[in-house]
Order: C-alpha cells, then structure tokens, then sequence
C-alpha cells in the first residue's frame, strides 16, 4: 500500500537523516581507497576541467574503467560553490596565493561539500522511500536508520554503490510498495547499468514474481525495458570512452571482472554465510531482531523482507564479500523493522482489514505492487473471517481470539519497550563504531598535519607511501599548488627517496630501508587497531574511563623530514 505523506514530514525526515549522515562526515571526512576513484575524478573535473591528462585515472588507472556520470553530476552540483568559495573564503581568487594558507585552500572545503551533496541524495531517497510506509512506520524508520552507523556512514561515500542506492531506492518503492513497475524499471536501469549491475540481483526476483503471476506481462516489460537499456548504454559508453580514451562501457567491464573472469577473489574471499552473521548484523544491530519478527508481526513487510534476504543470498555466491555490496538491502531490512515497531505500539499485528487499504492499487501504468496484491488477499480473508466471527455466526473466535491483537499486556509491554531500548542500545553501538572510523583514515590526517607543520610557501616535495594514498591522502588535500605530492609506487630502497624533501611511511617500512636514521621525525599517526577487551581495560583501571580508552590504537604513520630542509 502506498502512502502520500505530507511535504513537511518529509522534509523533517530528510533533515534528520542528512544530519546524521553529515555527523559522519565531521568525524570522518577523509575517503579509503575504495571511493577514491569517484573522489578524484570529482576533483578533477571541479580543478582541471578539459585538461584530461591532468587527472588521477591517467597515472592511477585502476583494475577496471569506472564511469564518470557519478563525478560528473557531483561536479555539477557543487561548480557554483566552487566558483564563489574563494571570495567567501576571503581570497581574491588565485589558489595559489600565500593568503590561502591562512584560511585553508578551497579544496578542503569542496571535500565537504562534495560528500555533504551525495549524502542529500541519498537521504532524500531514503526519505522518499519511507513515505510509502506510512506515517507511524515511516518515522520508525526515519528513527531506526538514524540510529545505526553504517548506512548513514555510507550516504556521503563516494562509492559505486552509494551512487546506485540514491537511484535503487525510488525503483524498489516503484516496485514493492507503489506498484509503478515501469518506473521502477527506469530508475533500476539507471542504477544498475551505470553504476552497480549487481542490482539485478535485487530487482529480479520481484520481476520474476510479477511475471509468473500474471500481474506483468512480458511483452510489456520488454517495450520498457528496451528503451531504458539502450539509452543507458548509448549514455555510459558516449561519456566514459571519451574519458577513458578508448570505447569502454565501465559498468559491463566491471561485471565481467567480477563474475566471468572471478578477478575480484584476488582481493580475498569469504565463507558463503559471511554477509548474514557478519556484515549484516553489524549493519542493522539490535534491528535485526525486529527485521525478523515482522515476517510475523507484519504480512505487508513480507515482500521487503524476503526482497533483501533472496538479494543477499544470491549475493552470496560470489566469492569475493565487502559489506558495502549488499548495503542496499539494509534499507529494506530496517522498513521491516519498522513495520514491526508500528504492529507492536498499535497493539495489534499488522492487520490489512483494520488498516482498511483498497482492495487493489493500479498506478497510472497499470501495475500491482506486491504488497498491495497481498494485502488484498488477506483482506479478502479478513472480511470473511469477520463475518464469521459476527453474532450472526456463534461458535466462532474473535479476531482478537485469533491473533489480531496481542493476547497478553506483559508481552505487549516487552516488545514496546524493545522498539524504544533497540534504538538507544543502536545508538551506542554506532558512537563506537564512529570513533574507530575517525581513527581509520591515517593517511588523510598525515597530508593535513603537514600542513599545519610547513609553510605554505616551503619548498616540499613529499612522498605519500601506499597506505597514505589508501586512507584519505586525496586530491581535495593537496592544498598548496607550489608543493609537489609524490604517490610513486615500487620505491624500496634509500636511494629512491633523494628527491624527496618530506617522507610519509608507514614505521616498518621506514626502519627497514633506513629511513628513520636519515630523516627525522617530525610528526606520527595513530589508527584504529580493534577494540580493548574487559580484561585489557580492567589491567588499566577504571579511573578516568574514557571513549578513547575502549580503542586499541598503533602508530600507522611516519612524517619524515630531510636534514637539510
């Protein structure tokens, strides 16, 4: 059943979603590796404009093409702020001025604003998918993502994935809860053909559903999906050969990486389960258990929760596993968590006959949700069984005999005081998980205290090891253009790093290749290494417990400085 909330409520969602998503962004605003790509490229496109042999992918290709139709409408986005930044920021507007060394060089500013922008896309969908929840399931949901830590934390990343769940999230309300099949066929092309083709994985199944049953014919789903496949192609190939120097279609290039050539193994591989008893769990916390109990609590979160559980385990097959592959199925699980919360506070399981939704809901393209068809059916169920259940019928159950309402007020009041402690217990688990990740990106740090420890104006030529490069040292830092920033891979020998006015290395590397001798030290970097355990802290003491201490911390990186500078 699809719900029409009002704007305002809508809006409040969205502003309580982008508001914790831009949290995420204070405590952690460097990038790993995996978002460099789309980071970069958005720079690029923002600094060097036309100028292609300027950009990163030029001399840090990648394993594979990646499509810039992400970077470039982030760049869109944020262009006029580019241009007017300078003068708000106090400059005349040369880059290279000394005076931008006061205020910090407008790159650094740009990085927040370019993640603050995707994070808005993302939390605007997730917005607009609550919607169709309805209002006392949508605010539970509102409340329940907030809550967690990853997929907020993930919103503003500029990841493949993030990009296609902004664009997934309206075709799965298309799908699952509105019945809009056609739009729902748009918005998955979109999604799926230029940014993360796994998503077929997602969308299929309820495709193959609607097929089977008769509720969406073939021949029309073909007239549809035609169109949008060809010019998705048409689209990706025009934009990214012209980036890449060569005919290229990213998107199919990385499926077949992944899939026939099974290169992402290369990376490391994962027992097949992995996704349900770690990524999962970790993803939706104290939810999961809710997410479960609404295949009971809820009929019409059925469709969502067996959606993300049949994605997931088809997901499932392929060897190589990372939790941000099947982070679009955690809005689905949280939906169902939350259509649990809203059957629990309505002292009653969720009941189509008492909510009284119309017996059948066809959009504009002739389309039937699957929730919808459902609900009609139980509908039609209930009005019997009430019938039945009239004096006119004696001998009969009540519906609250039969399992509409909760039988005992004990059990009632345990499960409402769930819902409301679930969402504290998220919240503390997602603060922990916030301090490790602003102790997670050592290379960005690294880049940014040289900053603060050289003058604009010196003359450095600085060295950004492997790990700098992976863990934030982007292009958005590179604040003064008089420096040199060196990310050469293959230097393992002390003659390599004469060029070099500053080193930033990881300590083993730098004792081995005498580098610690030659150089001196004028700064470190801690990073996250797992959490203390009972035992560890308790060898300390309690005195003066703080969030810091429940982290285990090791030095991650090294800035070196020549002699002679």
């Amino acid at each position: 059943v699809s719900y029409q909330m009002s704007l305002p409520i809508k809006v409040i969602h969205f502003i309580i979603l982008l508001s914790v998503s831009l949290l995420h962004i204070y405590i952690a605003p460097y990038n790993k590796v995996e978002e460099s790509f789309n980071l970069q490229a958005t720079h690029d496109i923002l600094y060097h404009g036309y100028n292609l042999s300027a950009y990163d992918h030029k001399e840090f290709p990648g394993p594979v093409p990646r499509t810039f139709l992400g970077p470039l409408a982030l760049a869109a986005a944020a262009a006029p702020t580019r241009l007017l930044l300078p003068a708000a920021l106090g400059l005349s507007g040369a880059v290279d001025q000394p005076e931008a060394a006061a205020v910090g060089h407008s790159r650094l500013p740009m990085l927040f604003i370019v993640r603050a922008l995707l994070a808005a896309a993302v939390a605007w969908s997730l917005a607009d998918f609550a919607q169709s929840l309805g209002p006392a399931a949508a605010s539970w949901f509102v409340a329940i993502s907030a809550s967690q830590f990853h997929l907020l934390f993930y919103a503003s990343r500029t990841l493949p994935n993030t990009f296609a769940m902004a664009l997934a999230l309206p075709g799965l309300r298309a799908l699952l809860l509105d019945g809009d099949w056609r739009s729902c066929v748009r918005w998955a092309g979109l999604a799926g053909l230029l940014f993360r083709s796994e998503l077929g994985l997602l969308f299929g199944p309820p495709a193959v559903y609607l097929l089977a049953t008769g509720r969406l014919r073939p021949t029309d789903a073909v007239r549809t999906a035609a169109p949008v496949a060809v010019g998705c192609a048409a689209l990706t190939v025009a934009v990214d050969s012209v980036f890449w120097g060569r005919l290229v279609w990213p998107e199919l290039s990385v499926l077949l990486f992944n899939t026939w050539q099974n290169k992402s193994s290369l990376w490391g591989t994962q027992p097949f389960l992995w996704y349900f008893y770690s990524a999962l769990p970790r993803c939706l916390l104290f939810s999961a258990p809710l997410a479960l109990a609404s295949a009971k609590l809820a009929p019409r979160a059925r469709p969502l929760l067996a959606s993300a559980v049949v994605f997931v385990l088809a997901y499932s097959c392929l060897p190589h596993k990372e939790l941000r592959f099947v982070l679009y199925s955690v809005p689905l699980f949280n939906a169902s968590a939350a259509c649990a919360c809203d059957a629990i506070f309505s002292n009653r399981r969720d009941s189509p006959r008492e909510r009284s939704p119309p017996e059948k809901s066809v959009d504009k393209a002739g389309g039937e949700s699957i929730v919808t068809s459902t609900e009609s059916r139980r509908r039609i169920t209930g009005n019997r069984a009430s019938a039945e259940s009239s004096p006119d019928c004696p001998g009969r159950e009540s519906p609250k005999a039969q399992g509409e309402s909760w039988e005992s007020p004990l059990l009632m009041t345990v499960g409402r005081v769930f819902c409301l402690g679930h969402l504290l217990g998220n919240a503390g688990a997602a603060g922990l998980l916030a301090l490790a990740a602003a102790w997670n990106y050592p290379g960005g740090e690294a880049v940014s205290l040289l900053h603060t420890y050289l003058h604009s104006s010196a003359s450095v030529h600085v060295h950004l090891c492997n790990l700098a490069a992976q863990t934030g040292a982007s292009r958005f830092l590179q604040l003064h253009d008089a420096w040199i920033y060196n990310k050469t891979e293959g230097l393992n020998l002390l003659t390599d790093y004469r060029p070099f006015s500053h080193v930033i290395a990881e300590p083993e590397f730098a004792d081995a290749v005498g580098l610690t001798r030659t150089c001196r030290t004028i700064g470190a970097v801690s990073a996250f290494d797992g959490f203390n355990g009972f035992k560890d802290l308790l060898a300390e003491g309690f005195s003066g417990l703080c969030w810091h201490r429940l982290l285990r911390l090791r030095t991650a990186l090294l800035m070196l400085e020549k002699p002679h500078v």
